[in-house]
């Protein structure tokens, strides 16, 4: 997974693949850390949340709506490799 950027709803603020990865990490684990949750709903979550966030101006002028953690990348890495097997 890189630091790709996602465009948010009208196009003014990108969220990064590590922002995603860290809140779907947070909603994965505010569940109870399920065992068999492919991430992939939790990804989709994280995304809405913080495309949502931004484009409400939660985001600083660098789009950083939240701190990178590289352990939770490939963490989220090795869910959606489990998922598209």
């Amino acid at each position: 997974m890189s630091n790709q950027k996602t465009a948010a709803p009208g196009g003014s603020v990108q969220v990064t693949d590590d922002q995603i990865a860290e809140r779907a990490y947070h909603i994965w684990q505010s569940k109870g850390c399920p065992d068999g949750d492919d991430g992939e709903a939790n990804w989709r979550a994280a995304k809405a949340e913080l495309e949502a966030e931004c484009s409400g101006g939660a985001c600083g002028s660098d789009g950083a709506a939240a701190p990178k953690v590289g352990g939770l990348i490939g963490f989220f890495r090795s869910l959606r490799q489990r998922a598209a097997m």
